[in-house]
């Protein structure tokens, strides 16, 4: 078993949706776990949402038009 796969099994199994970067360059689903390669040691994990489902306070920070975001959960 991969690390990959362990986080992959720890985030179903804690009912989150995927990773996201604090710094917000980028975030993930489960279903294509780390695809940019890079270390992911420092994601968080969080659930998805689309830009219509979040508020204004979610929204800050992040940029519109894309196809999901991975946010962070209170």
């Amino acid at each position: 078993m991969e690390v990959r796969d362990i986080v992959k099994t720890w985030l179903k199994e804690n009912n989150y949706d995927g990773l996201y970067s604090e710094g917000g360059e980028c975030a993930c689903e489960i279903s294509d776990l780390q695809p940019c390669g890079e270390n992911f040691s420092d994601c968080c994990p969080g659930i998805k949402k689309t830009w219509d489902e979040m508020t204004e306070n979610q929204q800050a920070g992040c940029e519109s038009g894309a196809d999901f975001y991975i946010i962070k959960v209170k």
